[in-house]
């Protein structure tokens, strides 16, 4: 019926409506209470750690023989917490990823980022690898968690580095347009091995500063593959057009999510939004008050030159 499509459509457009404005609430506001940023940071952790009694200070063997311990909470997201540890036979020290495994569909996107950190970890230094794995049973099999063992990168991330050069008034020294350009091509190198590395192109599908780790080196490297996708996707009904759409909403941020996931198209290609965002964001503070590049006009005639160059 034609009213039935009218309906629809207006919901549709009303869903797409509520999430701009949480992905806007979101990257104004997010970074101000993100890492330990807010004044409560360090109780809002304590109270909004539910493994704590569970995890810290406890003895672990993960399934390739590595024992660790669990320690402080040091980060958390909208689907995992991350703790400190440390190896039990040396003073190697990880970051613990723990998710609640609270269904086959989380323990299947948990098995494709364990695959992602595995294959193409060890083809890219701008990948981040793992270490070890686990699938723990707690409260006879009620609570299921995994630990994903990972390299500990103390420099944090892309968005601390921002978040501080923006808030830091002792920092006036802004990063070299070389610095960036670098940076960008490590994020790219990162990306070009999860679409080109293996028999099916890997995408990302949330590209942002919180998502790259940045080392010692000043070098970045790509985190977070719990929302990742195998292949093209071909739509062949309304329905599973609107499930594509669902499912992006689901594993990616409004912000730097590609047009064309609101167009209900998705490949490899959509990328592109991400990593554009994802590489001008290190170039706010110079936006805004000058500096190695002077305004926004001039970074995007530069980005728009480089992709001319590239096609």
């Amino acid at each position: 019926m034609w009213w039935q499509s009218l309906i629809n459509g207006f919901l549709h457009k009303f869903y797409l409506l509520i999430n701009f404005v949480l992905g806007l609430i979101s990257s104004l506001f997010g970074s101000h209470f993100r890492n330990g940023s807010s004044p409560a940071a360090s109780s809002s952790r304590t109270n909004n750690n539910p493994f704590r009694t569970l995890l810290q200070n406890r003895t672990f063997r993960l399934d390739n023989g590595t024992n660790i311990r669990i320690n402080s909470l040091i980060a958390e997201g909208g689907f995992a917490f991350v703790y400190a540890a440390s190896c039990v036979d040396s003073s190697r020290k990880f970051a613990c990823k723990v998710m609640n495994v609270h269904s086959d569909e989380q323990r299947c996107s948990i098995e494709k980022e364990i695959l992602i950190h595995t294959t193409y970890g060890k083809l890219s230094e701008n990948i981040l690898s793992l270490v070890d794995s686990t699938f723990i049973d707690f409260n006879d099999s009620s609570l299921t968690l995994c630990l994903l063992l990972l390299p500990y990168v103390p420099n944090g991330t892309l968005r601390c580095h921002i978040d501080t050069r923006l808030n830091d008034s002792n920092i006036v020294t802004p990063w070299r347009e070389r610095e960036l350009l670098e940076m960008f091509r490590g994020v790219c190198e990162g990306v070009n091995v999860l679409h080109n590395g293996g028999e099916k192109p890997v995408t990302h599908r949330d590209i942002k500063p919180e998502n790259i780790l940045i080392n010692s080196r000043g070098e970045p490297i790509l985190m977070d593959f719990g929302g990742v996708e195998f292949g093209e996707i071909r739509l062949k009904s309304r329905a599973d057009a609107l499930k594509l759409v669902d499912n992006a909403s689901s594993n990616s941020t409004m912000s730097y999510r590609a047009p064309e996931l609101f167009e209900m198209v998705r490949n490899a290609a959509s990328e592109v939004k991400g990593l554009t965002a994802a590489s001008y964001r290190p170039s706010e503070r110079q936006a805004r008050g000058g500096g190695a590049v002077k305004s926004a006009d001039q970074t995007n005639k530069k980005t728009i030159s480089i992709s001319q160059q590239s096609e």
